[in-house]
């Protein structure tokens, strides 16, 4: 795909100015540059028939992998032809990959955030922009997790500060990414119980051949970043060897559960357990996703106060050999009271576009919790091109709640909770 292209040239005046020790330079840079991309090299100097005295270089970023940046750099000088195939450039970007304007002034006046869940060295920022202490344990925790029946995905932290390491269960794979114990040794990965190397520009990959799981290597400053990345479900991991960024896709929202929160937007009441009953301490909920074996020992019962919900008997209306763990854990329905519920204008991209529902959202109250069953509503939007001029009056509708008075011009369906319900009885 040609995302970019940089042409550089010269008429036959201007380069014949050009004193002869930047010249010298010129064939210098052109001979390293040789040497270090050499497994990259394709050079042909026979039977060339570039215009004399002009350079041209162009640059064409290839999309291989996403989140890996390559490209391939073509120098067409009067004696030779030079081709550097894919080479990685972790700091280049194609100029398609910047966020539109629009897309920045609208995060200021919405809610709605890229849903990243930050492993730190003592703390966790969960989905929803809760930020708690992480005890260093012996214990192991589930971190984050497809909590609906599919059950996709989950991801297991060992919090240790030492040898803290990610396990990854994904399409039937289980993947453990390690930390690098010295500074510049190999970083390394455990796939299925295999132990694997990874090198900077040579992905991983592992799952089936329609819907693959890629590992690979991100140079920064610092140190490298191990990235996973799973397309189909929705999933991204970017880790360190001691810290993580977990990011999921919108459509686990109010079907996430463990340490990064359960996604629903609402922060008010972050601290739910798997039993969905709220702790009020940050502590006694992380020991409730605790992977209970012989090496781990915590408090077998809360130690502060734990307020669970108002539930009514749920019925299953087809008999199952084997529960999954969402039904395992979530065997009550929540009941709806009129109070918990809000209305909420939404605001959603599609390709170019940025569309505002017409019609009101029901979502949440921050001091009620909605269901982990979600349900369909359709909508009417409104969808403008992001770079119209009526994108700034859009929103200023927004702002003053009078989206009521716009004409829709598209149909679209959204996921909210199916039920809302009091923290208290």
């Amino acid at each position: 795909m040609n995302i970019g292209v940089v042409r550089c040239g010269c008429d036959d005046d201007w380069c014949g100015a050009i004193p002869l020790y930047l010249l010298n330079i010129t064939q210098h840079l052109d001979l390293a540059l040789k040497t270090y991309l050499y497994p990259r090299l394709q050079n042909n100097p026979v039977d060339v028939r570039n215009p004399d005295s002009k350079i041209r270089i162009t640059g064409q970023f290839v999309r291989q992998l996403p989140g890996v940046t390559l490209l391939d750099l073509v120098i067409e000088k009067p004696t030779e032809n030079t081709v550097f195939r894919k080479i990685y450039v972790p700091y280049l970007k194609p100029v398609s990959t910047l966020k539109p304007v629009v897309e920045r002034h609208v995060s200021v006046i919405t809610p709605e955030v890229e849903p990243v869940c930050s492993l730190m060295e003592k703390y966790i920022t969960t989905l929803d922009n809760v930020t708690f202490l992480l005890p260093e344990t012996s214990c192991q925790y589930l971190l984050s997790k497809d909590c609906s029946h599919e059950e996709r995905y989950a991801v297991i932290v060992n919090p240790s500060r030492r040898e803290r390491s990610l396990l990854v269960s994904i399409s039937g794979q289980q993947i453990k990414l390690l930390p690098s114990l010295k500074q510049r040794s190999p970083v390394e990965l455990v796939i299925n119980g295999q132990t694997r190397t990874l090198t900077l520009g040579q992905p991983v990959k592992t799952g089936s051949q329609e819907f693959p799981v890629y590992i690979y290597l991100e140079e920064t400053v610092s140190r490298p970043i191990v990235v996973l990345q799973a397309e189909r479900e929705g999933l991204v991991i970017e880790y360190d060897g001691v810290n993580a960024r977990v990011k999921v896709s919108p459509r686990y929202k109010g079907k996430h559960c463990g340490l990064c929160g359960d996604f629903n937007e609402e922060s008010y009441r972050e601290f739910v357990g798997p039993n969905l009953c709220v702790y009020t301490d940050s502590q006694d909920f992380v020991n409730s996703y605790a992977l209970k074996d012989q090496q781990c020992h915590i408090p077998s019962q809360p130690i502060y106060p734990v307020v669970c919900p108002r539930t009514r008997q749920y019925y299953q209306e087809k008999p199952v050999q084997e529960e999954s763990w969402f039904q395992r854990t979530h065997k009550e329905r929540l009941v709806t009271e009129p109070r918990c519920v809000r209305n909420k204008v939404w605001i959603r991209y599609r390709e170019n576009n940025i569309c505002v529902s017409t019609e009101p959202v029901p979502v949440c109250k921050e001091d009620c919790i909605g269901s982990l069953e979600t349900q369909e509503l359709t909508r009417h939007f409104l969808c403008l091109p992001h770079d119209s001029p009526s994108v700034r009056e859009l929103l200023e509708k927004v702002k003053s709640d009078t989206v009521g008075e716009l004409v829709p011009n598209h149909m679209d369906k959204i996921e909210v909770a199916k039920t809302c319900h009091s923290l208290y009885p």
